[in-house]
């Protein structure tokens, strides 16, 4: 038997891993900001960048349907 998923349950899934990415991402800022950090700004900028436009690039398009 197939197991359908809830497109509801599905975006909500991605929403929490998008905000789990989120708050990781805040975290490396702030050891980078903490001086405690192995990554450069360059490096943070670049993740940041990549996120961010991962994240609300996926998410127009369910904002869509």
């Amino acid at each position: 038997m197939a197991v359908t998923k809830d497109p509801a349950q599905s975006a909500t899934a991605t929403f929490d891993q998008d905000i789990q990415q989120f708050r990781q991402q805040l975290a490396s800022l702030k050891a980078f900001l903490m001086n405690s950090s192995t990554t450069s700004i360059e490096e943070f900028d670049l993740a940041a960048e990549e996120l961010i436009a991962g994240v609300f690039g996926r998410s127009s398009t369910n904002l869509e349907t």
